[in-house]
């Protein structure tokens, strides 16, 4: 790639790492410190994966312009190193347990893939609570809360965004007939007035109906564009409480 089109892919990314960072960021919590969900940790693996590693100074720019710099630098060096060391670990081995497979339509690739979440999390959760204990910003005994939490959510950001981005870059419009189309809008609108529901919260797997129709009958793209949507809702309302 030549060095104009790389800086720009490069600006791309962190672009977009960023704008899915501050969505994050609105249901953080110690002062943005920790986040219930971490978007932007799905975004990154998907686009190391289908992209290539070469792409990772988009990932450490990206954070880097999500950093906190009220916290000591090596707090927000120490963060952005596990951030991105994280996926380009995880990237790199999904890559090669998968063959470059980013479809998802096997087990084995599937079970790859939740296997790389929990290195991307754990590797990530290794080094963000520690800068944080480190630099001061949060006490001795909040560290293993905050190591739970860290890990919990960058896992759910990988689970839950990745997977629309690989399956819809692996597979784009390809075979989607009109009825597809008219399935889906259908799905979509029974999925979000559902997930409204105030009786889900007494009844939470309500849904699942919903997901299982999606995934049977649209494929790995519509379970998996399901699964960002019932997500985005359910976390965006329980943080709004």
């Amino acid at each position: 790639m030549r060095p104009p089109l790389y800086a720009m892919a490069v600006g791309l990314v962190a672009g977009a790492y960023y704008l899915a960072g501050r969505l994050g960021l609105e249901l953080g919590y110690l002062d943005g410190a920790v986040t219930a969900v971490w978007p932007p940790a799905g975004l990154g693996l998907a686009v190391l994966f289908l992209y290539g590693i070469r792409l990772w100074p988009g990932i450490v720019a990206g954070d880097l312009l999500l950093a906190d710099f009220s916290t000591p630098l090596g707090t927000v060096l120490g963060q952005t190193v596990g951030n991105t060391l994280a996926l380009v670990l995880a990237a790199t081995l999904l890559r090669r347990l998968t063959s470059g497979r980013a479809d998802l339509t096997r087990t084995a690739d599937v079970l790859a893939f939740v296997g790389c979440t929990l290195v991307a999390a754990t590797v990530s959760a290794a080094f963000g609570p520690t800068s944080l204990r480190l630099g001061d910003v949060i006490a001795a005994d909040e560290l293993g809360r905050v190591f739970r939490t860290w890990t919990l959510s960058d896992a759910a950001g990988v689970l839950v965004v990745a997977p629309a981005l690989l399956t819809w870059a692996a597979m784009g419009l390809r075979d989607i007939r009109r009825r597809d189309v008219v399935e889906g809008a259908i799905v979509l609108v029974v999925l979000v007035a559902v997930a409204e529901l105030a009786p889900q919260r007494d009844v939470p797997y309500i849904v699942f109906p919903v997901l299982l129709w999606a995934a049977l009958r649209l494929g790995p793209r519509g379970a998996a564009t399901a699964i960002v949507v019932v997500c985005s809702i359910t976390v965006w309302n329980t943080a709004q409480e």
